[in-house]
C-alpha cells in the first residue's frame, strides 16, 4: 500500500488490496490527541471494539486514557473532554500501547480517517517511544467506501458515512475514543454488509485512487 500527499486536500492511495472480509478478526479504533496534527500531536486516549462476521461484539472493548507529550490546549479540552487534569496520572503511550497491542492481538485494525491520522499518529508515537510499529493489516473506512463506490466524490466524513448508512450519531459519545471506536465499528459493518449484499469479497486500488481529506473547521 502506498499513499502520497500531492494536494491538502486529497491524498492518493495505490497499490492497495484487502480480500475476504468474512472470517476475520477486526478491531474498531479511535484516537483523541493533542490536537489535529499526526506528526506534532500526541495520543490522550485510546477507544477500541471487537467487530466480527456476527457482529459488533459491546461486551470486548479496550479504552485508555494516556499520559500525553505535552499540554492538551483548552479548546482541545472542550472538544474532546480530556482534560489535563485526567490524562495527569495516566499510563505513558509505552504501556496503554503494549496493553492495546494485547487487545487487539492479529486483528485487522479498523478507523475512519485512519490513513489521514490515526495510523501516521501511531506509527509517530511508536517511533517516538522506540517501539516497532504494530504490523498489523491496517483498513480505512473511507478508503473502502471509496473503492466500494468510485461514482461518490464527496469528502467521506464520519457523518457523510452515518448518513449514508443510516445510522443514528446520536446514540454515541463522540470526540470520545470508545464512543467514536462503537461508531467506527457501525460503519465498517455496514460497508461489511453491503459488500455481501454487492456480493464482493475483495477490493483493490491497483492504479492510484484519490480521496479527499477532512479540514477540521476552526475551533
Amino acid at each position: 500500500m502506498t499513499i502520497t500527499t500531492p494536494s491538502a486536500d486529497y491524498y492518493r492511495l495505490g497499490d492497495f488490496s484487502f480480500t475476504g472480509f468474512s472470517g476475520k478478526r477486526y478491531v474498531a479504533f479511535d484516537f483523541e490527541a493533542t490536537g489535529p496534527n499526526p506528526t506534532s500531536d500526541s495520543i490522550t486516549q485510546i477507544g477500541a471494539i471487537i467487530v466480527c462476521d456476527s457482529g459488533i461484539h459491546d461486551h470486548e472493548f479496550f479504552a485508555s486514557y494516556v499520559r500525553p507529550r505535552k499540554p492538551i490546549p483548552e479548546k482541545i479540552e472542550a472538544l474532546t473532554g480530556v482534560t489535563n487534569a485526567l490524562v495527569a496520572d495516566a499510563p505513558h503511550f509505552s504501556e496503554a500501547y503494549a496493553r492495546f497491542q494485547e487487545f487487539c492481538s492479529d486483528a485487522v485494525l479498523v478507523t475512519q480517517c485512519g490513513y489521514e491520522f490515526d495510523f501516521p499518529l501511531l506509527d509517530q508515537e511508536c517511533d517516538l517511544h522506540q517501539i516497532p510499529r504494530q504490523q498489523n493489516l491496517r483498513l480505512d473506512t473511507k478508503a473502502i467506501f471509496a473503492l466500494l463506490h468510485p461514482e461518490q466524490t464527496q469528502i467521506f466524513s464520519t457523518n457523510f458515512l452515518s448518513d449514508y448508512y443510516a445510522i443514528d450519531r446520536s446514540l454515541f459519545k463522540r470526540h470520545d475514543a470508545l464512543g467514536d471506536a462503537r461508531l467506527i465499528a457501525q460503519l465498517f459493518f455496514a460497508e461489511m454488509a453491503e459488500a455481501r449484499h454487492m456480493k464482493i469479497d475483495s477490493i483493490a486500488a491497483e492504479q492510484p485512487i484519490e480521496i479527499k481529506r477532512f479540514i477540521l473547521p476552526p475551533l
